[in-house]
């Protein structure tokens, strides 16, 4: 018997997992700009917490490697040089598309469904001129390829550059030009692969990625 998603059940987040989620979102969505230094306080002021689970949900992004610890100085939100920039992009031109196989394989009638409600939106987000929330759709649209996936190498792999990729998808410079080009391949995307033509959305998904790649690596030089 498949496992839904839906069937699933939530175990509550302890504090720390909220802040640190909402940290996490915060960076992705450039709320915190990249290299912005972080403050304790400021951070428990804003979520209103304790400095805590602040101290706490710093350290779990450390080890994601979205924020930097420097002894003596403090702790700093990522900030990649273009070279880094570059091999972000390469990584997920290499693994993105991989995930997409799993998740073609995987999920089914389920996954395409998810894949085109998200395209969807993400049209409408671009009619109201909301930008921000095209980005968060983007985001969730290629974390879709991991969550149908049942590799958790693919998962875990793909978990250590989602967030900087988000956070660097939103400290560029989107128009809505580009934003709409963009999603014109999401939706050719999720036509290849509603007709079975697996390996030709690959090739579209490697090259919807490094398409941009220059975009990002302009935003850090």
């Amino acid at each position: 018997m498949q496992r839904s998603k839906a069937d699933l059940i939530q175990r509550p987040q302890s504090l720390t997992e909220i802040v640190t989620d909402k940290l996490r979102l915060s960076i992705m969505e450039g709320d915190l700009a990249l290299g912005l230094t972080l403050s304790e306080t400021m951070l428990a002021n804003k979520f209103g917490v304790s400095k805590t689970p602040v101290r706490e949900a710093l350290f779990r992004l450390k080890q994601e490697g979205v924020v930097a610890v420097i002894p003596q100085k403090g702790s700093f939100v990522f900030l990649p040089d273009a070279q880094a920039a570059n091999d972000l992009c390469d990584f997920r031109a290499y693994i993105e598309p991989l995930g997409l196989q799993e998740a073609y394989h995987e999920g089914g009638d389920e996954f395409l469904d998810e894949l085109e409600t998200l395209a969807t939106k993400m049209r409408r987000m671009l009619s109201r001129e909301d930008l921000v929330g095209y980005l968060r759709l983007d985001t969730q649209f290629h974390q879709t390829f991991f969550s149908y996936s049942k590799n958790p190498y693919l998962q875990d792999s793909y978990a250590l550059v989602a967030t900087k990729a988000a956070a660097l998808r939103s400290h560029m410079s989107m128009s809505r030009e580009k934003a709409a080009a963009s999603n014109v391949q999401h939706v050719e995307l999720v036509e290849l692969l509603n007709s079975g033509q697996l390996d030709l959305a690959c090739q579209l998904l490697k090259r919807h990625i490094l398409d941009i790649k220059q975009a990002f690596v302009d935003s850090v030089s």
